[in-house]
């Protein structure tokens, strides 16, 4: 592949499972001979070097897309880049949310503007696809699954960093019913999120109640015995009745009829569920996502020079 460079921004105030994909993608073109340009605003309270000191990134001071033969623009990086003087014939837009098919948000009308569509999932190809001025493609999100030596210490895990309200009242529910559980619903390091799924044999991991994608509910079936994870139309996707994913409906009732169905999961059974599910996750690989990429990358820079 051509050394070409490619201009990227990031405000970066708070980490989140999008700032870590787009941070995938630098390492993805790094990986594909790319010069990397990066205008980075902000900084995080929680994995504040994740944007720090990337081998072959020019870091600018000043956000000059121009200075770049390609840009990538991912959610609102759109208004600088438009507010700029740059020009590219050539843009990568990351899409990780079904909302940017929707007309009442603001990241509906940079659909408008023409660019190759990079979606996590088909979910999100669907919801954008009619709206979208350019080719849209599936990039299958991928992510790092790391080897956590950590023994079960709880019945329950709840992840409600997004419904923090409603965590607190399954945990208050379960404490009463006499399951051990541990709840979180800040946001903590990625690793202390994973150790607490490590450490459970049931996480509930509560989304919006639409995702993009929603990466807890693969980290979940791969390191709990079970998992559920209330529909949010994305999770469709790694759902199989064969593994240890459970899907309620989006009500406290469901939720909670689900928690005592995994709890009461029998061996035999969940030994199986819980292979199918770890297998589904390992799918999920960044090695997975950078070789979709690099066929798509290398297809349009072949066009447009």
């Amino acid at each position: 592949m051509p050394h070409k460079s490619i201009s990227f921004h990031r405000q970066y105030l708070g980490y989140t499972g999008g700032h870590q994909k787009v941070r995938d993608y630098l390492d993805h073109f790094c990986s594909m001979n790319f010069s990397p340009m990066l205008y980075l605003e902000g900084q995080a309270s929680t994995k504040k070097d994740l944007f720090s000191g990337i081998s072959n990134v020019e870091y600018q001071t000043h956000y000059q897309p121009e200075k770049a033969s390609i840009a990538f623009l991912a959610g609102m990086d759109w208004q600088p880049y438009l507010a700029s003087s740059a020009k590219h014939s050539l843009i990568f837009n990351l899409i990780q949310h079904v909302r940017h098919g929707d007309k009442n948000e603001q990241l509906f009308e940079f659909l408008a503007q023409p660019a190759v569509r990079l979606c996590v999932s088909n979910s999100v190809k669907q919801a954008i696809e009619p709206f979208s001025n350019g080719p849209c493609h599936v990039v299958k999100i991928g992510t790092s699954l790391p080897t956590l030596k950590v023994k079960k210490q709880h019945s329950l895990y709840i992840l409600a960093n997004k419904q923090p309200d409603l965590g607190q009242d399954i945990y208050e529910w379960a404490i009463k019913k006499g399951i051990s559980t541990k709840l979180q619903t800040t946001k903590e390091e990625r690793i202390e999120t994973l150790k607490g799924m490590a450490s459970s044999h049931v996480t509930l991991s509560l989304p919006n109640k639409s995702e993009g994608f929603y990466l807890p509910g693969i980290e979940s079936m791969f390191y709990s015995d079970m998992a559920v994870v209330p529909y949010c139309v994305a999770n469709k996707e790694y759902y199989s009745p064969r593994a240890n994913l459970i899907i309620p409906t989006y009500t406290e009732e469901a939720i909670k009829e689900s928690i005592i169905q995994a709890l009461n999961m029998n061996s035999p059974s969940l030994l199986i569920k819980k292979w199918v599910g770890r297998r589904i996750a390992k799918q999920y690989s960044l090695e997975s996502e950078r070789r979709i990429l690099s066929g798509i990358v290398r297809n349009y820079t072949a066009k447009f020079g």
